[in-house]
């Protein structure tokens, strides 16, 4: 008899790649407005502040720390206390 495939026991978490969109683009869409209304063209401060805020979504993703699993086994993490003599 086959077995079911095993699954998880919670939910996948997002990658790393995505979490910071949402923060990014909440910016970007303010940024942009701002600078829509300081150029009296709406449509294209919004332009503007999509492409800024899809920079800060990439950065604010790439600075999260990875998560347990992607860390090598046996590194040490900077919560690991330094070894004694």
């Amino acid at each position: 008899m086959t077995e079911p495939p095993q699954t998880p026991p919670g939910p996948k978490p997002p990658p790393r790649s995505v979490e910071g969109w949402g923060i990014g683009l909440a910016l970007g869409s303010g940024i942009g407005v701002s600078i829509g209304v300081a150029l009296d063209n709406l449509g294209v401060g919004i332009a503007i502040g999509m492409a800024i805020g899809l920079a800060f979504a990439l950065a604010f993703g790439a600075a999260k720390k990875p998560p347990i699993e992607e860390q090598q086994s046996g590194a040490p993490t900077p919560e690991d206390p330094p070894p004694h003599a």
